[in-house]
């Protein structure tokens, strides 16, 4: 069955950790933006950057995260809802009240981060940023620090990045019970797809069916599902084929949790051949 869980905010690693690893400096990290499909006000499914989640725990667009490692302070940069936005999306909370739910005093509108990243820059502080990955974190990037997009990875921090890997590579108890949440998840996704699978069933209705089982138990799919016949091509998203008898089924699928926790599993599926079964 479907279910929501609240983890505790110690779910989540404190910023002061990562100010405590890295020393001195300013440690940036942009959540995501919203991504448009094929206009603006139809976007793909959020996911909220990894690492932003991990220290600061809110799942909402368009936010930043900023740590001072030699102060210790911690704040967050966004902008309210307006009247406009409010009459689609209903009424939602303040910055500063989404700061108090994860323990944030210290919130500032995304127009004054830019000032204050400059201010630190002229003073020969370091700015932490880890690689970017959308386009639109590229753009942000280079207006805030003043770095041709195409030259942001040159000044990546390497600390940062080994930094995070290290905190994020060891879970609590409680990571564990949710890594275990994906993981079944995964589970429900594979049986089905082995249910489903027999001659003149469509790959394509595998795909959906176990898509299907990940948006019910939890956020979606992981990555997008691999469920083809040809799984000697690596990363083949096509699943138009029809199945035929005597073949394997390659479904490489993952479902991911309410609370962003993963799971990859992948299997080869057929009840024809003896030696797979052995296997």
């Amino acid at each position: 069955k479907p279910q929501h869980y609240v983890l505790s905010k110690n779910l989540y690693r404190a910023p002061q950790d990562a100010a405590h690893e890295i020393g001195q400096g300013i440690i940036l990290l942009p959540g995501n933006a919203p991504a448009p499909n094929n206009y603006p006000n139809n976007a793909y499914y959020f996911r909220q950057d990894s690492s932003f989640l991990y220290y600061f725990g809110l799942n909402i667009p368009s936010l930043v995260g900023l740590i001072d490692a030699d102060s210790g302070e911690e704040a967050l940069y966004g902008d309210d809802f307006t009247v406009e936005d409010i009459i689609w999306t209903g009424p939602q909370p303040t910055l500063r009240e989404l700061g108090a739910q994860v323990g944030v005093t210290e919130t500032f509108p995304t127009a004054a981060l830019e000032a204050r990243l400059r201010k630190a820059i002229a003073q020969g502080r370091k700015i932490h940023y880890l690689p970017p990955y959308r386009g639109e974190t590229k753009l942000q990037l280079s207006e805030l620090l003043g770095i041709k997009p195409a030259l942001l990875h040159d000044y990546k921090s390497v600390d940062l990045m080994f930094a995070v890997a290290e905190m994020r590579e060891k879970k609590s108890a409680e990571e564990i019970e949710e890594m275990e949440r994906a993981f079944r998840i995964g589970y429900e996704m594979h049986t089905l797809a082995m249910k489903l699978c027999r001659p003149g069933i469509v790959e394509r209705e595998i795909a959906g069916a176990i898509e299907g089982v990940a948006k019910s138990l939890g956020s979606g799919l992981s990555f997008p599902s691999i469920v083809s016949q040809h799984g000697e091509t690596l990363h083949n998203l096509n699943c138009d084929g029809v199945l035929e008898e005597g073949r394997l089924l390659l479904c490489d699928a993952g479902g991911e949790t309410v609370n962003n926790y993963c799971s990859d599993h992948t299997r080869t599926y057929s009840r024809q051949r003896t030696l797979h079964r052995a296997a």
